[in-house]
């Protein structure tokens, strides 16, 4: 659950159920990113390698990295 964010993080809300997989950002301005093809981004950010990860209590992630997880 979000409880808090930052700048430009649209379409986040506080409170919102996400989750995060392997896949935990991307750049947005390298080739392959240019390309659409962020799974292969030059600066690709993996949770638990790049940043605090999965089980965390709580963690810093960029919103790329973000998957809306339903309540039910």
């Amino acid at each position: 659950m979000i409880d808090a964010l930052g700048e430009d993080t649209e379409p986040w809300k506080v409170g919102d159920r996400v989750g995060i997989g392997w896949h935990g950002g991307h750049c947005g301005g390298c080739e392959s990113c240019r390309r659409g093809d962020f799974v292969t981004c030059a600066n690709l950010q993996i949770p638990g390698i790049s940043y605090d990860g999965g089980y965390s209590e709580f963690l810093f992630a960029p919103k790329e990295a973000l998957a809306a997880f339903p309540a039910n």
